[in-house]
């Protein structure tokens, strides 16, 4: 029995490490990808209602890596294409951040705590090295922003994993009888 748990157990851990590879490829294809590559403008300018858009997001303006992000600056087109591109950044590291974890704490048996800062820290190193690589893309440049961005979602991806984790762990023990007294 223990030899099939173990069997079982190392092809499990292949599966995850094959699957964080893979991951990571994902994330490293893309940032290969020049920015005209990338340009989903064209496609927006056809498919979306202008004028919906803008009558709901009209009043939308920041600055973010020192560009002014509005409809005004950006055109309609440009204006979703940025919040697309943010939330394809915090999907691809929350994913990532969840698969570390899972790796390290469940297949590698480090404990949550160890586990979850250097599955960050990886999660980090990483998002950095993505972000200097794609600057060596055509029209792409290395954001700050985009890191912190990256590792925020990174973290809440390994919370997320951290706590289902700690949940279906705790619905498996068996429960303890509080009160012995009576």
């Amino acid at each position: 029995m223990s030899r099939k748990r173990s069997s079982y157990r190392s092809k499990k851990r292949l599966l995850i490490i094959i699957i964080v590879i893979m991951w990571m490829s994902i994330i490293f294809f893309f940032s290969s990808q020049s920015y005209q590559q990338q340009d989903l403008r064209p496609w927006l300018q056809k498919h979306l209602p202008e004028t919906t858009i803008e009558h709901w997001f009209s009043w939308v303006s920041f600055t973010y890596a020192g560009e002014i992000v509005s409809i005004d600056a950006k055109g309609m087109p440009g204006f979703v294409e940025f919040f697309i591109r943010k939330a394809a950044h915090i999907g691809e590291y929350l994913v990532l951040g969840g698969l570390l974890f899972l790796l390290l704490a469940t297949l590698l048996r480090i404990r949550a705590r160890v586990a979850m800062p250097i599955a960050w820290c990886l999660c980090v190193l990483y998002a950095i090295s993505d972000e200097l690589h794609q600057s060596t893309s055509g029209y792409r440049v290395f954001k700050a922003q985009d890191v912190v961005l990256d590792s925020i979602a990174a973290l809440f991806g390994i919370t997320l994993v951290s706590a289902y984790t700690f949940w279906r762990s705790a619905r498996t023990r068996p429960r303890e009888v509080l009160d012995r007294r009576g």
